[in-house]
């Protein structure tokens, strides 16, 4: 008995590749991720102004910049002594 052999065009394997899909997936998670930034660049701006408000409200401006003297002060004296250890 005689058995006919058939060729059978195997078509190569697509090896999964970066397509258009992938690439519009990528494309709006970046998109999200800058709009996620800007959106805390300005929630932090807002805060720092509204914190800056609050500390108006509670000392006048003569007191705030006797604390921020202060606070240069300690920060000088933590950096000496950091650099001496």
């Amino acid at each position: 008995m005689w058995q006919s052999e058939q060729w059978v065009a195997i078509e190569p394997l697509e090896r999964p590749c970066f397509n258009k899909l992938h690439f519009h997936v990528v494309c709006w998670i970046v998109l999200i991720l800058i709009c996620c930034a800007v959106l805390a660049y300005v929630i932090a701006n807002y805060y720092d102004h509204l914190y800056y408000e609050v500390m108006l409200a509670f000392f006048d401006e003569e007191d705030l910049v006797t604390l921020l003297r202060l606070s240069i002060l300690y920060l000088r004296e933590d950096v000496e002594s950091y650099e001496q250890t």
